[in-house]
């Protein structure tokens, strides 16, 4: 479940505790366990059957006009900890029901001892320590989402240690802000918004293949969740509790079978739960200045950025992945080729028009008994192209190289496994520059004529060359030119 997603269900549930205690200027020892009862029957229902809280887990006392609230992270599902180790805020009624949020502490340093599955790549206990040099947060909440709700953490110095029984890990930020934010939208629904921004990252990891090292200047990460409905978010973080339950069971000499006859079924059964969750949403991360390090091999990018986006609107899912790469670069490049290596590169491949009744078959025939399972999926993979032709294809292409620019896009619609058809557009410019550049160097030879014959293809427009293609039944044309039959590969034709 994305980060975004996971903190969002935990608000709404914290937002439901506080929704009904009154609002009032004084506090006294009966309110604060009202309030008390109140978070702790949230907890309660929020963490469900699979890892119930002890009674009065969560501690509350008066303190001027608001309430300390304490919540041990123990509670957390397979998370062992040293005593003391509790998050800590000051809650104070505001007018209109909204609530602030004050001097939120995370214990500093804090310990951890996670169980990991059984059977797994991180079998055994991981050890997690964490300190800050500073910490700072604040926030509002509105129960009622009558009113946007918002929540600030600025961290300096953090330090991360992860000791596992076949990885270890340290960490550093100089600084780091993580700012969040519920914007109520349609009825029962709620816009999600986090950005997170941290300065001179630094990352070492050992494991039994060697050593990993890490370092970027700055990263930046955001998410957005369009209109997460609130009534399907408690039960969607029930099932991905009931799959991290199922996870921590896995012991002993039966890890398999029960990965297959419970754990997949509970992983199922958590997808489900996401359908309809949200109606869309965008996840993206960047690096700036970042160099690794891999024992001989090294590294620098001057930007690496990643993303996704995904949206669901009348049955139908569409989603996209975005990749952009500029200024890589590597001493183990030899100098002749470096300036052949894309100083930009952006693909952002695309999926549209998928069913998602469909994707209900899919999961249920991934959930089904072994034996039945091939049938169950096979017959789930045909209604989902029998629902409507999905499509997939490249939102956008760019490569710059050398004295070259390339773009493109297209888009290859399936009416079937077997039966595609599709269209997309490439233009360059600089291309016969780079021709040229190729041509003076003999160590590029073997390239020249494939590219030759790219260029040949081409129809020039003014500074540009473009290649229209299109595939169909088979058929693949570029600017009116069979290529099937050119290059002989046609067995039969479609009219």
């Amino acid at each position: 479940m994305p980060l975004t997603l996971r903190r969002s269900l935990l608000a709404c549930g914290f937002a439901a505790g506080l929704a009904a205690v009154p609002a009032r200027a004084a506090t006294t020892p009966q309110q604060a366990q009202a309030l008390a009862d109140q978070l702790q029957a949230w907890l309660v229902g929020t963490l469900g059957a699979d890892f119930p809280p002890p009674p009065h887990a969560l501690q509350v006392t008066p303190q001027d006009d608001g309430y300390a609230v304490a919540w041990p992270l123990g509670l957390l599902p397979g998370v062992a900890t040293e005593a003391g180790s509790e998050v800590s805020a000051t809650v104070r009624p505001l007018d209109r029901g909204r609530w602030s949020i004050d001097a939120i502490r995370l214990p500093n340093p804090m310990t951890l001892t996670v169980t990991a599955p059984a059977g797994g790549k991180a079998s055994g206990p991981v050890h997690v320590t964490w300190q800050v040099a500073g910490q700072q947060a604040e926030g509002v909440l509105d129960p009622s989402l009558a009113s946007p709700s918002s929540l600030t953490f600025r961290l300096t110095g953090t330090d991360l240690t992860v000791d596992g029984p076949r990885v270890s890990q340290r960490s550093h930020f100089d600084a780091m802000t993580v700012q969040a934010g519920l914007v109520p939208a349609a009825v029962g629904r709620a816009d999600v918004t986090e950005e997170a921004s941290g300065e001179n990252y630094s990352s070492t990891q050992r494991d039994q293949h060697g050593e990993v090292q890490l370092a970027a200047r700055s990263i930046h990460a955001s998410g957005h969740l369009t209109g997460l409905d609130l009534a399907r978010a408690e039960a969607a973080l029930h099932a991905g509790l009931h799959v991290v339950s199922e996870a921590l069971a896995l012991r002993g000499t039966d890890v398999h079978e029960r990965r297959d006859a419970v754990l997949r079924p509970a992983v199922v059964a958590f997808l489900r739960s996401l359908r309809d969750l949200t109606s869309g949403g965008e996840l993206s991360e960047t690096l700036e200045a970042l160099r690794v390090v891999s024992g001989e091999h090294r590294v620098a990018v001057d930007r690496l950025g990643v993303g996704t986006g995904w949206k669901a609107r009348d049955g139908l899912l569409s989603a996209q992945v975005s990749l952009v790469a500029d200024g890589v670069r590597s001493p183990e490049i030899p100098g002749e080729f470096r300036a052949y290596v894309p100083r930009h590169v952006l693909v952002r491949p695309m999926v549209a028009g998928v069913s998602l009744t469909a994707v209900d078959d899919l999961l249920n025939g991934a959930a089904a008994p072994a034996a039945d399972r091939p049938g169950r999926l096979a017959a789930a993979l045909a209604a989902l192209f029998a629902a409507g032709p999905p499509s997939v294809g490249i939102d956008a292409l760019e490569i710059d190289l050398g004295p070259a620019k390339v773009r493109g896009a297209g888009v290859l619609v399936a009416d079937a496994p077997d039966d595609l058809r599709g269209q997309a557009e490439v233009t360059a410019t600089g291309f016969d520059a780079l021709l040229d550049q190729i041509r003076a160097d003999p160590k590029l030879a073997s390239a020249l004529p494939v590219l030759a014959t790219i260029r040949l293809l081409a129809r020039p427009e003014g500074d540009r060359l473009i290649w229209d293609i299109t595939f169909r039944h088979g058929d693949l044309l570029i600017n009116g030119t069979d290529i099937t039959a050119l290059l002989g590969l046609r067995h039969h034709h479609h009219e």
